[in-house]
């Protein structure tokens, strides 16, 4: 089954996860009753596994069999993302992608392509709600076509972009300007450290779908565009970003007060909803294809 065609992305904390009679099940204590589900990977995309979670090797072989991609996320920082390398897979998007990356001035190019697919993403999800409106991005949009290295698009993307949607966001659901972004998510019950907290959480399944749309077409992760110039899986880190801005971030601040089981599950409902899977895929053929 395509990846694309899938629909499971399952968040799953303080639970069990085992291989029984050819079937992936969880098991959770809820209200010191012990309750099995049975987890369809087969049509799965993604398996986060939170705190006070434990999987078995029969388990992840199961899951990697039908590319369903595993992290190991948590409240803080970057998951650890597991997916299948072994399986066989069209190698023309890799080689269409890495003989343009090798070249400087076509990598520039790729760079500012992925970032206008970031920014009609975004503008696009106002009919959703987001604060984020089209004429917030023009400037930027108009700052990328300028732009004569990717230095200057990292300083773009990073100090300015960022700023936007982090100040759209918390005027919006915060009435103030003032958020601060904390990777460790803060240790208290403010609004700006439910709001980390939700961001660490939906970055991390953002990191999860990217690298399973750089999976499922073949492209390696180690040919960053933008972030992670000596990171291994750089290339993740700017495919997430493309539906970050959009969805994630909108998403952290309306639902801050939630249980987290319930706010993963209704961003789990906007990422299938708005086809952010079929848009991270499409984006990679696109900028893969040879003109």
């Amino acid at each position: 089954m395509l990846f694309t065609h899938k629909s499971e992305l399952l968040y799953l904390e303080r639970a069990r996860v085992y291989q029984e009679k050819g079937r992936v099940i969880y098991a959770q204590d809820r209200e010191m009753e012990a309750q099995r589900f049975n987890f369809p990977y087969r049509n799965a995309q993604v398996l986060a596994l939170g705190t006070g979670t434990s999987i078995t090797n029969k388990a992840v072989r199961l899951l990697a069999e039908e590319g369903v991609v595993l992290v190991f996320t948590g409240g803080e920082g970057m998951p650890y993302i597991m997916t299948g390398m072994l399986d066989y897979h069209p190698n023309e998007y890799a080689q269409g992608f890495i003989r343009k990356w090798l070249s400087e001035d076509q990598r520039l190019e790729l760079a500012k392509r992925f970032l206008a697919a970031r920014f009609d993403f975004t503008a696009r999800q106002a009919k959703h709600g987001s604060p984020i409106e089209a004429d917030d991005l023009e400037k930027f949009r108009r700052k990328v076509i300028q732009a004569n290295s990717v230095k200057v698009l990292m300083g773009i993307e990073g100090d300015e972009v960022r700023n936007l949607i982090y100040r759209c966001c918390s005027a919006h659901y915060l009435s103030s300007s003032d958020f601060r972004r904390e990777h460790k998510g803060g240790n208290d019950n403010s609004p700006h450290a439910q709001v980390n907290q939700l961001l660490n959480h939906g970055n991390n399944l953002a990191y999860a779908l990217a690298a399973g749309a750089l999976w499922h077409i073949g492209i390696p992760p180690f040919f960053p565009l933008i972030h992670g110039q000596s990171r291994n899986g750089g290339l993740i880190f700017d495919v997430a970003d493309l539906i970050k801005d959009g969805i994630v971030a909108p998403w952290a601040f309306e639902l801050r007060d939630e249980s987290l089981t319930k706010a993963m599950g209704e961003l789990r409902y906007r990422i299938k909803s708005r086809k952010a899977d079929v848009f991270l895929v499409d984006t990679l053929k696109s900028l893969a294809e040879e003109e």
